[in-house]
This record gives C-alpha cells, structure tokens and sequence, in this order.
C-alpha cells in the first residue's frame, strides 16, 4: 500500500514537471551576440575558476579546526612533499639521550596553520559539473602559479609549476598541415597526436591505434618536438567549427590547423599557447639609440 502511494505521488510530481516543460515557452528571449561572445570566451572561463576557487577557500576556513586543535587529516601535498617527511622525522622521533641540553635543542613543531592552497582543488564543486567527469584538479602549490592539463575527450593530466620539465598542458589533438614554408601542400589531412606543451616546446607523440583518446593510444616517446617561441597562435571565430585554433610559425611560413574536440578546449590551448608563444622573447631596449 505504501509502495501503491508512493508512485501515485511521484507520477503527480511528474505529471506537474511535464505540464510546466510543456507550457513554457522561451521564445520571446532574444539572443544576444555580445553575451554569448563573453559566454565563449576565455575571462569567462577564469572567472568561473576563481569564484569557485574562492568558495572552496571560504568553506575550508568555516570548517578549519582551531589552532590549539592537531590537525587530524593531512593533505595530498602534504603526504607526497619531502618537507613533510624530514619534520616528520624531526618531531616525531623520541630523544635517545636524556641530557636536558640535548632536549632543550630540539626544535618545537611549527604551530599548523591554514594555507589557502590546501582548500583550492580539494572540494569537487560546481566546476567538476561544468567541467565533466574527464577534468582532475591540480595539486597547487600556489593560487597564482596555477597551471592545468586539459584534453578534449580522454583522460587528463594536471600539473603545476614553472620548470621545463614539467608539462602546462596536454591531451589529443588533430594536426592539419595548411602551409609548409609558404606554400600549400599538395596532399594533407587529419593527423592524430597526443600533444604535450613543456615551457615553449611542443611535443608529438604518434597514435598507435586507429582509435583511443587515452594516453595509452599513443607512443611513448614524441616524434616530433618542435620550439613555438616568436609563433602566433589565432582562435577564429567559425560558428560551424568552433573547436579549431591555428598556429602559425611566421619565419618559416608554416600553417598548422589543431582540432580540440570543444570550444572550450580550443580556448584553453589558445590560451598557454599564447603565452608560450610570447615566453623567452627578447625584450626590446627601452633606449634604441647607442652613443658609443
């Protein structure tokens, strides 16, 4: 009998969502082009990102337990550092010798304190629904020095840090080739690749599989790695294939068309490549002219 009620109720409750779908309609809103190219655009993106970042800051500062109080759960950054081992060590070995001399050098452990960076990427919010099931927070040493992997259908890698060796970002791409030292080629087409942007150098490696987005897919050591430093990266605006960008090698004359899989992604290759790009540029003398 209470299963009987139960689906009556629910059917109503279903009955109620499907008039209201039924009987609204939108068609008196009017789209408007300036909102919707705030809406694609790369701000909107960053602006999304920090006000979640800063929601997460202010959760984790209302549920922070008090200064007095140990700190009972340990962070991942905290777990993988080496400066969390060797205090480990300092503070939570016992003294072997009883000299009170010796006992009274021994540092006191550091007071715990909060650190903005532990609540950034550590509450799966509303960005996870925006973003979808294939995006992973970065570790962050630092809220400013934040740097993400992204990829468009297969599973990505995030990493921070300004080193060389580590990737800003990386996924599948699809490669066409528009000009080859100024000129057209004869024959080009698609080319997959598992594209890796290290500081200013683009990495290619090979697919191995006709299909696979996953990194497995691809070769494990690139065969192409190529300098963008002085390269021009461009985000058309084609309504009809929204999740190219272009980049171009002006001293060379070649044109390469890249494939991201979403505009959303197109925007975020745009983005660290342009900045790549413009990296390690030598800078123009304020002074032009040289007396000497």
């Amino acid at each position: 009998m209470e299963n009987e009620q139960r689906s009556n109720q629910m059917n109503n409750i279903l009955r109620i969502i499907a008039d209201l779908q039924v009987s609204c309609s939108y068609d008196h809103l009017t789209t408007l082009p300036h909102v919707q190219k705030y809406l694609k655009s790369v701000r909107y993106i960053e602006e999304l990102q920090k006000f979640v970042e800063d929601d997460n800051y202010k959760l984790s500062l209302r549920i922070e337990p008090g200064s007095s109080s140990p700190r009972l759960v340990s962070s991942k950054e905290d777990l993988a550092g080496p400066s969390s081992s060797s205090s480990s060590a300092r503070f939570g070995r016992r003294p072997t010798c009883p000299d009170t001399s010796v006992a009274g050098s021994l540092p006191t452990p550091p007071v715990p304190r909060h650190r903005k960076s532990h609540s950034l990427g550590n509450n799966r919010g509303r960005l996870y629904a925006t973003l979808g099931p294939n995006w992973r927070v970065p570790v962050r040493n630092s809220p400013r020095t934040r740097s993400c992997v992204y990829s468009p259908t297969g599973p990505c890698i995030c990493t921070l840090g300004s080193s060389a060796a580590v990737p800003t970002m990386e996924g599948p791409l699809r490669r066409k080739t528009l000009l080859k030292e100024g000129r057209k080629p004869a024959l080009s087409s698609w080319t997959r690749y598992w594209v890796t942007l290290s500081g200013s150098t683009l990495l290619y490696y090979g697919a191995k599989s006709l299909r696979g987005t996953d990194r497995k897919h691809y070769k494990s050591t690139p065969g192409k790695k190529v300098s963008i430093v002085g390269w021009m990266v461009q985000l058309p605006d084609d309504p009809e294939h929204p999740d190219i960008f272009q980049l171009n090698n002006p001293d060379k004359g070649n044109v390469y068309k890249f494939q991201a899989g979403s505009r959303f992604h197109a925007i975020l290759w745009h983005k660290h490549l342009d900045d790549a790009c413009k990296s390690n540029r030598p800078q123009v003398p304020a002074n032009l002219m040289s007396f000497e």
